[in-house]
């Protein structure tokens, strides 16, 4: 297996520090980005980097996605007391963005890889760690 090198989510409905709608990018090695969609070509990008202590954490709208309940639990655990309920790949922007510090997702809902490479290499160049339940690399 390889690494993924490199990522761009676009999340028209997202709303970060009151705009709707950005594309996030990132490339191994040189960071992750984020810019506002349906704005001026010129306008610049806005460097990412993820902040630990923030107080939510993301998950899954979808039940059937995630154990929302030990989720929770967890959050409380590690002094997180929001969780932010969304669906798609805009879950890793928040985490990226520094709005969240956690994406928890418990379940034996089945993923494919490649469902979460791009937010996966966008939370990595942002400074974050994204692994599986058992702590080990997604890849």
């Amino acid at each position: 297996g390889g690494h993924t090198q490199a990522g761009i989510l676009a999340c028209p409905a997202l709303d970060v520090d009151g705009t709707i709608g950005h594309l996030f990018t990132a490339q191994r090695g040189k960071g992750a980005f984020r810019k506002q969609l349906g704005v001026n070509e010129s306008a610049s990008w806005k460097k990412l980097q993820v902040d630990k202590s923030a107080n939510s954490a993301v998950q899954s709208f979808e039940a059937s996605h995630g154990n929302h309940s030990a989720q929770e639990t967890v959050a409380k655990a590690i002094g997180i007391g929001d969780m932010i309920p969304m669906d798609s790949q805009a879950k890793y922007s928040m985490v990226a963005s520094g709005k969240a510090a956690l994406y928890l997702r418990l379940s034996n809902y089945h993923e494919n890889i490649w469902d979460h490479a791009a937010g996966t290499i966008i939370v990595q160049e942002a400074g974050g760690k994204v692994t599986d339940r058992n702590g080990k690399p997604l890849s």
